[in-house]
């Protein structure tokens, strides 16, 4: 199953207006940056490096530019150092970057095997997102987890709204690689994924619709079939395979009860979309056997 791209489609369309607007001025960083867009590596470097030892604006991103540009010439060192120095600063000119800096960190962790370094980034990262880990969040968190149990995944979606922000990738990435390694704390990630998912898309309807009422999943994906942005959305953030995945956790990881239920739920919901592709002939599969694959280490 592939990765989401992010930022999402919502958010990517203001993000890409926004930044513009910030950097306009500062014009030693405008070149750096399209020098980069260009292809220039080498120069880039240069003008990104300048900016760093005059301590002008925007220190931070180009410490951060650099870092993906180490990346792409394969030396990871020098990557490290970077995503580092470019963390450690406080003046990103779009908070939300120092975030997406900091999984960018993680992914090369995961990229370099070194899968201790990878969970410690982002559990730092996971620091930040109020939501998941704020002083509020261990009991709403585990309403949603309650309701999403107990009734269905429609239900925690009436109910929680969560905020878009810079952490539904790394949901979605840290809650398939705690699946493919056999921890339960996977469930919570992949739901995290899905509640914002679908809540940036039934919002979007809602914008569209004033009076449109959310019922449940089935309803909700024959609603937006006009809706040519929504699915297209869905399909950049693989919803369908998260889902499907969910209900891997659910199964293996949901503390039995209820859980197989749930998961068996959400399987045949991903069997019956036709766009599904990968993640329906998955959750087919899955539907199908007398005992699901677990996705867990060892039974692959």
């Amino acid at each position: 199953m592939s990765r989401p791209s992010v930022p999402g489609l919502f958010f990517l369309f203001s993000f890409l207006v926004t930044i513009p607007t910030i950097y306009a001025g500062n014009l030693d960083f405008e070149n750096a940056r399209r020098e980069y867009r260009s292809g220039s590596q080498a120069t880039a470097l240069r003008l990104f490096r300048e900016i760093i030892e005059a301590d002008q604006a925007f220190v931070a991103e180009a410490h951060w530019y650099m870092a993906r540009i180490s990346v792409d010439l394969g030396d990871v060192e020098q990557a490290f150092r970077h995503f580092e120095r470019a963390i450690e600063r406080q003046d990103f000119a779009v908070p939300d970057d120092r975030i997406r800096a900091m999984h960018d960190l993680a992914r090369l962790y995961a990229q370099e095997q070194q899968l201790f370094r990878y969970e410690e980034t982002m559990t730092r990262l996971f620091a930040y997102d109020q939501e998941f880990t704020g002083d509020a969040s261990p009991s709403r968190r585990a309403n949603i987890e309650q309701v999403f149990m107990r009734q269905s995944l429609a239900r925690a979606l009436e109910l929680y709204r969560l905020r878009p922000g810079p952490f539904a990738a790394a949901h979605y990435e840290f809650g398939m690689h705690l699946l493919q390694n056999g921890r339960d704390d996977s469930l919570q990630h992949l739901l995290f994924y899905l509640l914002d998912t679908y809540s940036i898309a039934i919002e979007h309807v809602r914008r569209v619709e004033p009076r449109y009422r959310f019922i449940d999943l089935f309803h909700f994906t024959r609603d937006i079939r006009h809706h040519r942005e929504v699915n297209a959305f869905l399909e950049q953030r693989n919803a369908y395979a998260a889902i499907a995945s969910l209900g891997d956790a659910m199964y293996f990881h949901g503390g039995g009860g209820i859980a197989p239920r749930r998961a068996r739920e959400l399987w045949f919901f991903v069997s019956q979309q036709t766009v599904a592709g990968d993640a329906a002939e998955h959750a087919r599969r899955q539907l199908e056997r007398e005992q699901p694959l677990n996705p867990g280490p060892g039974m692959q």
